[in-house]
């Protein structure tokens, strides 16, 4: 047949050693392996060679695996968190701005200075910190005061602080329509289902209790890297919460007790019931308002 002619023919490159993500194929001992940061991988019976480093905060997962899994979602580098990237790009084709929704709302309830980078990660603003006694300048998380008063969720802050610093890999994006759901370390938010919810906050609760930031805590609460919490498993429940729901409600309950959140309580929600609707989205649950007074508002989304 007929070849083609071109420089390539006359001088082939060298065979490059670095593959599938990043990672290096070693010919040490004729293994063949790929070697990422931390194992390697034996691509002639896709096996890695060694568990997990983080196997023991991933219980529903093989302790052998790589990449949640789903190596077309994520890939094995040192530097990542909660990715917003795919968010961002619905965003952009829907001329939306719920990525700001988001970060502006996750700062409104732990305190923290949230942004999402140019990577797509999420991360918080740090402040350094001088020790006299000791002569060191320490890195902390900057968190917004008012007259020595820290504000936010402590509890929430922890936890976002410390899935952001965890360097795991969890995928948020916007699913319009499709009702938030959660999937190993993949989350899909339902801006629309999250709107209803906005909009039927009763009077007297602040509108963004179940907002896109506190729902994302909630979805976060879900993923395998961030506790594999659970809702209660018989939907039709209407007298449980259910983990998540519990942990959550610490969050409301801190922010309700915190003088710089005074006036627009988030309540306590009293139990998970989610009812499908023609939207596809909707739920019944029932909130207690603990400030100023309290009393049960029963609102129907």
């Amino acid at each position: 047949g007929m070849q083609m002619k071109g420089s390539w023919m006359d001088n082939p490159g060298r065979e490059s050693k670095y593959l599938f993500n990043g990672i290096e194929r070693n010919e040490d001992l004729g293994l063949n392996w790929d070697l990422a940061t931390f194992r390697s991988y034996d691509a002639a019976i896709g096996r890695w060679m060694q568990v997990d480093p983080r196997a023991e905060k991933y219980y529903g997962m093989t302790p052998f695996n790589g990449m949640g899994n789903n190596p077309i979602l994520f890939s094995d580098m040192n530097g990542d968190s909660i990715s917003l990237n795919l968010f961002q790009m619905v965003d952009k084709a829907l001329g939306t701005n719920y990525a700001q929704q988001v970060t502006n709302q996750l700062s409104e309830i732990t305190g923290l200075n949230i942004s999402i980078g140019s990577d797509g990660f999420l991360n918080y603003k740090k402040e350094t910190v001088e020790t006299p006694l000791i002569g060191v300048t320490l890195e902390q998380a900057a968190v917004t005061e008012i007259g020595g008063v820290k504000k936010g969720s402590e509890t929430a802050r922890n936890y976002l602080k410390g899935l952001i610093d965890s360097k795991d890999a969890i995928s948020v994006s916007l699913r319009p329509g499709g009702r938030s759901v959660t999937g190993g370390n993949s989350i899909g938010l339902d801006p629309n289902q999250i709107t209803d919810f906005v909009e039927g906050t009763p009077s007297g609760l602040n509108k963004n209790t179940l907002g896109m930031g506190m729902i994302l805590l909630h979805e976060l609460n879900h993923t395998t890297a961030g506790g594999n919490l659970s809702d209660p498993a018989n939907r039709a429940d209407r007298t449980s919460t259910g983990p998540v729901v519990d942990k959550v409600n610490i969050y409301r309950s801190e922010l309700d007790s915190n003088p710089l959140h005074a006036g627009n309580p988030y309540g306590q929600r009293m139990h998970y019931n989610a009812i499908p609707s023609s939207s596809g989205s909707g739920a019944s649950v029932k909130f207690q308002v603990t400030k100023p007074k309290v009393k049960s508002l029963y609102v129907k989304f």
